[in-house]
């Protein structure tokens, strides 16, 4: 019988996955290697799913991961790798429900950008609580945030009934603008011309009844989680086995037909993108860097043979340039990247610049599906190495806060020149380590352009049609397209959190420790508001002025409005200045702090 590629995948897939797929659900759950515990005596029980951070992986779900806090010994959970941790308060094992809650007391504010594995959680249904709101049920939880600019009782401007309507205090500024919280079917249509509303966002935001205020949001939220088992083998996954044995059986004739049809598809959209890729080429020749035929690229990589990294992108090889020998670092794309937007945005910008602080291109290639981008090689790799690799006495040795300080202005001073330098402004849209690249004396240098966009200097922001960057660094404006506009204060946010992760690989107790109840960046803060050491690894003062400056600088950077954040050309001359001339930025984590939204930092 011959089969075709997509069959073998099938095949492989029952004949080779199926086992590892029904053995962790067959695998027991020893009691006493993963005894029930609890954080507390009134904290929840701690079994399967759930798992506490030192047990062994066989205990729980890994997403389920729980710690108890080093302090009051509450139990803590991530819900995402960018939610920071929430308060357990109970679990149902029966209904496969547990309740989390936000000890800071602005629940609103951490689900704006909260990003749940909804694969394995899903807001649960409490509208048969007599205690929510009416319209609970009805709309489902999902409303709709509106940004008044003046503030007002957004009920007696609209028709909408008192329990249609909820502002949001810990949102709201006083004096400068109130955010409300309107049912799921709400207008802005709804609202006279001169209200002075907008639209701010879509939020699930769990209610409750208050007697007092009607309707207010309340300070936890229920999920729940898919089915889990343990134990032997039910009849149950042996219906499911045979099921997916026939499923594939049944589906051969089918793929059979449709893989012809759809590699021709495929040849034909590679065509298009080809033609569209060879135009882009010829109509910015004289800006592109020397080109490459693919046989050129294997043999300048010894047919591939020694790889330096893999990622999303594709992969990178270890090269050698044909004419001169020199060394360099080939990124051989994946040909899923389809209309080769990705490697369009790199030839297209960094073939274009020429600095220091920026990495070079030095070629490419282009034939059909096969693309490569060839780079100076840069001999230590990325900081991301370094700053996670704090236990290596190599890398403590090379990184002393002073050098740590040249680094990050080094970048500054290169995305500075990628917003100003250039004859059109470069928007990065994904600064953060992995893609800081360091040579061999450690000078920094930014990289990978594949998300990058151009604009001219004179654009105050852009459109987007979706977010594009890494959780963790993303802007708010642009993780949420209707909160602001973007521009290039965008990558100052960025900027401001690759810093304070830096910062946050310099302390004594590691960041990533899951017993951190409190959110690193407004730990800094608050230690610098309160006059506190910020327990890092100094080795004199001068460390710690170096810290100091670069902390504040950071939080100027990560400003929650674009406004009160400083160019980039602002954040060089704050890191090259003395620290004395630095004030404290608005608190970024509070947003009843009342900010100027003109508000600009001394330098």
């Amino acid at each position: 019988m011959n089969i075709t590629p997509p069959l073998k995948s099938l095949f492989f897939f029952v004949v080779i996955m199926f086992p590892s797929i029904v053995k962790p659900i067959s695998k027991a759950v020893d009691d006493q290697v993963c005894p029930v515990q609890r954080c507390r005596h009134d904290g929840p029980d701690i079994k399967f799913p759930f798992r506490l951070q030192h047990y062994p992986p066989q205990c729980g779900h890994p997403e389920f991961e729980v710690s108890c806090s080093s302090f009051s010994n509450k139990t803590m959970m991530k819900l995402s790798s960018s939610s920071g941790f929430f308060l357990i308060e109970t679990i149902d094992y029966e209904r496969q429900l547990f309740r989390v809650s936000d000890e800071d007391g602005c629940l609103p504010r951490r689900l704006l950008n909260f990003t749940a594995s909804f694969s394995l959680f899903q807001p649960a249904d409490m509208s048969y609580k007599t205690d929510y709101c009416a319209f609970f049920s009805r709309y489902k939880n999902i409303l709709t945030l509106l940004n008044c600019t003046q503030a007002q009782n957004l009920s007696a401007s609209t028709t909408t009934t008192d329990d249609d309507s909820i502002a949001i205090k810990c949102l709201s500024v006083p004096g400068h603008y109130q955010i409300v919280a309107v049912a799921g079917d709400f207008s802005l249509f709804d609202l006279p011309v001169d209200s002075h509303c907008y639209t701010l966002s879509e939020l699930f935001l769990p209610l409750r009844h208050n007697p007092a205020y009607r309707c207010e949001p309340d300070t936890g939220f229920s999920l729940q989680w898919g089915q889990k088992h343990k134990g032997h083998v039910s009849t149950r996954f042996i219906v499911i086995g045979v099921s997916v044995c026939g499923f594939v059986v049944l589906s051969t004739t089918a793929v059979g037909i449709f893989y012809h049809l759809k590699q021709s598809i495929k040849r034909r959209e590679e065509k298009e993108n080809q033609r569209k890729i060879e135009k882009f080429l010829d109509d910015h020749k004289s800006h592109v860097p020397t080109r490459y035929s693919y046989a050129d690229i294997k043999k300048m990589t010894n047919e591939f043979k020694k790889k330096l990294g893999e990622g999303g992108f594709g992969s990178v090889f270890s090269g050698k340039l044909p004419n001169n020998g020199v060394p360099v670092a080939v990124k051989v794309l994946k040909d899923s990247k389809g209309s080769g937007e990705d490697f369009v945005n790199e030839v297209g910008t960094i073939g274009r610049i020429h600095h220091v602080n920026v990495v070079r291109l030095l070629g490419f290639s282009a034939e059909g599906g096969n693309r490569a981008l060839i780079f100076e090689l840069m001999p230590n790799r990325s900081l991301e190495k370094f700053i996670k690799s704090t236990g290596s006495n190599k890398s403590r040795s090379s990184f002393n806060w002073e050098k740590l300080c040249n680094i990050i202005t080094g970048i500054a001073k290169g995305i500075e020149y990628l917003h100003q330098g250039c004859d059109q402004r470069i928007l990065h849209f994904d600064i953060k380590p992995h893609n800081i690249l360091l040579d061999h004396a450690f000078n920094p240098k930014i990289s990978d352009f594949g998300m990058a966009k151009l604009c001219s200097k004179e654009d105050s922001a852009i459109s987007m049609t979706a977010a594009r960057g890494t959780i963790g660094y993303i802007a708010p404006e642009v993780f949420n397209g209707n909160f602001g506009t973007v521009s290039h204060k965008s990558d100052v946010y960025s900027f401001g959190m690759l810093v304070l992760e830096v910062i946050g690989a310099r302390r004594e107790n590691a960041v990533t420790s899951s017993d951190n109840e409190v959110y690193f960046p407004e730990l800094i803060y608050k230690c610098l508001i309160q006059g506190e050491e910020l327990d890092l690894e100094l080795a004199d003062d001068g460390d710690a002025q170096i810290a100091k400056r670069l902390a504040i600088v950071a939080l100027w950077c990560i400003q929650w409005y674009p406004v009160n954040r400083p160019s980039m050309k602002e954040v060089v001359i704050m890191l090259e200045g003395p620290s004395e001339s630095l004030i404290m930025p608005p608190n970024p984590f509070a947003s009843t702090t009342q900010m100027d939204p003109t508000t600009t930092p001394s330098s």
